[in-house]
């Protein structure tokens, strides 16, 4: 197993074949009575920080204002609630029964439709994780990352979340712990179905490795490094023999017009 120097994540393992990518996958690192269960998350540039669109989002207004560059919970928190009134304003906060959504259900909504906020996607599935770090046609040739959390140090529940929280009881519950909080969303569209999704959030931290607040214990975290090389493997299987592939992950209209626009060419998508 190689081993490469990643600029944020530092020594980090490199698998050179499906096989031994899966053994790292299923390795267990923490203690024999761990339930080995892991949330992923796949990024395709190895480079990049586990920072919540929010944050990126932040960071790129202070780049073109003289807004100070520092970001705190205080600049999180007042940005998040501005999008969730914009969008009532918008009367987006309405589901398919028109039932008015509470503000944690419109922020699930809204990240899921590629808004920014503190919400970071993970899926329950590796292989779901691997496959939005490989198929980034932009950094096909950089080394993509796969990154696994245990929920031994997560907060919450994978099937439960007091989603009638305001956004102030939201906020105050995020304050009061000092780790990443499991947030399983409802079933809002059938995309969040076919991804295995769960969101991941936390206080707003500055840490070496993201705004996550990550604890220091490397045994609950793994990041995997996936060369170009891999990548092409690993599309391969997890097209043919997994059927992960953006017919499947992107199942809503919007999905079908991408995959069916001038950026693929006819048969991209097809398996056989």
């Amino acid at each position: 197993m190689k081993e490469i120097n990643s600029s944020v994540f530092g020594q980090v393992s490199s698998p050179e074949t499906f096989e031994e990518l899966l053994l790292l996958i299923s390795q267990n690192k923490v203690e024999k009575n761990s339930r080995n269960v892991s949330f992923w998350r796949g990024q395709s540039n190895l480079d990049w920080r586990i920072d919540s669109a929010a944050v990126r989002r932040l960071k790129l207004s202070r780049e073109i204002t003289n807004y100070p560059k520092e970001i705190d919970e205080n600049h999180l928190s007042y940005y998040e609630e501005n999008l969730l009134g914009r969008a009532r304003t918008n009367m987006f906060d309405f589901d398919n029964h028109n039932r008015r959504m509470t503000d944690f259900e419109l922020l699930s909504k809204l990240q899921h439709h590629g808004a920014a906020t503190r919400l970071v996607d993970f899926s329950k599935s590796a292989l779901i994780g691997l496959f939005f770090c490989t198929t980034e046609k932009r950094h096909e040739n950089d080394y993509g990352l796969l990154f696994g959390i245990n929920t031994d140090v997560l907060g919450g529940s994978e099937d439960h979340f007091e989603y009638d929280f305001s956004y102030k009881e939201y906020q105050d519950f995020i304050k009061e712990h000092n780790h990443v909080l499991c947030i399983s969303p409802p079933p809002l569209n059938n995309r969040m179905a076919a991804q295995h999704a769960v969101l991941l959030c936390s206080k707003f931290d500055d840490g070496n490795y993201g705004s996550l607040f990550l604890n220091d214990n490397s045994k609950f975290y793994k990041y995997i490094a996936i060369s170009p090389e891999l990548k092409i493997e690993c599309n391969y299987y997890l097209t043919k023999c997994f059927n992960i592939t953006r017919v499947t992950m992107f199942p809503d209209f919007t999905g079908f017009c991408e995959i069916n626009s001038a950026n693929w060419e006819i048969y991209a998508h097809t398996r056989w």
